[in-house]
């Protein structure tokens, strides 16, 4: 699945660079442009000028940033949270390049078997499930933050879900749970573990990537 990289508020100078580069189109990126965070985007891209930008909205903070702009503020955004920094100038090659880092993890290895899982369908040595989209990013959040317990109100606000009152997510992880088990036998309600009052997370046992 293409994932979504977010510019923040660019210069008109980046937003004509984005422009002509989505005329050479890219088979692993679509580029957004917005004023605020959008709230599917894997990575928000933002000038170091816009630093504090992520640090505005919570829902964002399992969402990696990358910075951009002059070699003097490489310190000062690792400081505030950058997963990375592109010095000027920059080409969208570089870009693609370090992105790939963090935002390619559509995959989990369970008792030495690789599942990959993408925005329509989940599937190991053999076997291939259908997979619903709002599956595949609850999937996808939990296996680029394994190491981290993703809340509940966080899914909601990803999946753009107002109804925070519902069980929506309960049933949608009791699918994915399900589809992982009938690839990896009695392996799914292992996978996804619940934290009480705190939310899910990848069990530390298996990996991902």
């Amino acid at each position: 699945m293409r994932k979504i990289l977010n510019f923040i508020l660019p210069s008109e100078e980046i937003i004509n660079r984005i422009n002509i580069h989505n005329y050479t189109n890219t088979f692993n990126f679509t580029y957004l442009i917005s004023d605020i965070p959008y709230r599917s985007a894997d990575m928000f891209i933002i000038p170091f000028s816009e630093i504090n930008i992520c640090h505005k909205y919570n829902n964002f903070k399992y969402t990696p940033f990358m910075v951009y702009g002059d070699v003097c503020f490489i310190e000062k955004s690792f400081i505030h949270g950058s997963c990375d920094y592109l010095k000027n100038p920059w080409t969208f090659n570089e870009l693609e390049t370090r992105a790939m880092r963090f935002v390619n993890n559509d995959k989990l290895c369970i008792d030495n078997m690789t599942i990959s899982f993408s925005n329509n369908s989940i599937s190991g040595d053999t076997t291939t499930l259908s997979l619903t989209v709002n599956e595949y990013k609850i999937l996808y959040i939990l296996a680029n933050n394994m190491d981290k317990i993703i809340s509940k109100e966080s899914i909601y606000y990803h999946l753009e879900i107002e109804n925070t009152n519902s069980r929506v997510i309960d049933v949608y992880l009791n699918s994915i749970r399900k589809k992982i088990s009938k690839i990896v036998p009695e392996s799914g309600f292992k996978v996804i573990r619940t934290v009480r009052d705190k939310g899910y997370t990848i069990n530390s046992q298996f990996s991902c990537g």
